[in-house]
Order: structure tokens, then sequence, then C-alpha cells
């Protein structure tokens, strides 16, 4: 590789990686006004709220229930219907309905331990 294909190479890799970056190719104004607003609106709640751990709370409860029950069910149903695949054989029915039954159990756990964080920290 002679060194002008190798400094070519190395700028169209700069380069897609700048492109990668679309907050360079966003007017100041707009960056700005953003980052100012995301701040400020971090310091308003960091003084008003005293205790951050019903956000934690809320936020462990919703993500987990996701991670653990509603994610893989939902993801598995969506590549069975993008993929226009036919449910052949008993395991592959057997794998759909549990898809079905993993999003119901999270979504009712989903609901259940965000409003068992939100009585605990009333009470």
């Amino acid at each position: 590789m002679k060194v002008s294909d190798a400094a070519s190479t190395r700028s169209c890799e700069v380069a897609k990686l700048e492109s990668s970056k679309e907050y360079l190719n966003m007017k100041p104004v707009f960056y700005y006004a953003i980052t100012l607003s995301t701040f400020l609106l971090i310091i308003v709640l960091s003084i008003v709220v005293g205790d951050v751990a019903i956000f934690f709370g809320l936020i462990g409860a919703t993500v987990g229930s996701f991670l653990f029950f509603i994610g893989p069910g939902s993801f598995y149903i969506i590549s069975v219907h993008k993929t226009n695949k036919k449910l052949e054989t008993k395991l592959e029915e057997i794998t759909y309905i549990t898809s079905w039954v993993l999003m119901v159990i999270g979504t009712f756990s989903l609901f259940s331990l965000n409003l068992a964080v939100i009585m605990n920290t009333i009470s």
C-alpha cells in the first residue's frame, strides 16, 4: 500500500467519524440552548428534589422489567413478524406463546413494581 493510499484511507475514516458526530453539524445556537437548558433542568431538580431515591427506584423497576421480561419477549415477536416466519414446529409455537406471556408478566411487574416504589416513598 502506498503512502498516498494510506492517507486517503485515513481521511475517509476521519470523515466517517466526523459525520457520526451530528452535534458538530448543529447550529451553535441550538447546541448551546439545548446544553444550557439541560444543565438548568438538572440544577433546578437538584435544588427542588431532596431525595432521589424515588427516581432511582422508578428507573430500576422500569429497566429491570424491560430487561428481564418485556425486552426478550417483544424482540422475539418482532423478529418473527419481520421475517414472516411460519411457526412450523411445536417448539416454535411454545416459544411464541411464551414470549407473549413474558410480555404480559413484564407489563404487570412494571406497573406493580413502580407502584411499590411510589407507595414505599410516600409512607
